[in-house]
C-alpha cells in the first residue's frame, strides 16, 4: 500500500503488516487501536508473528 500526505487506511488487527517510509521525507503515521473494545466485547483475536 502506497500513501502520502492526508491518506488514512485501517489495518484489522489480526493482520500482519508492517510499514516502511521509502522516501526521504519524513513520515508520521498515527496508530489508534480499538482493542480495549473488541477485548470488551469478547471479539479480540491475536496471533503471534514468527
Amino acid at each position: 500500500l502506497r500513501w502520502s500526505k492526508g491518506d488514512g487506511f485501517v489495518v484489522p488487527n489480526w493482520c500482519p503488516h508492517r510499514h516502511r517510509n521509502l522516501v526521504r521525507d519524513d513520515a508520521l503515521l498515527f496508530s489508534v487501536s480499538d482493542a480495549p473494545l473488541l477485548k470488551a466485547a469478547q471479539l479480540y483475536r491475536e496471533e503471534a508473528v514468527s
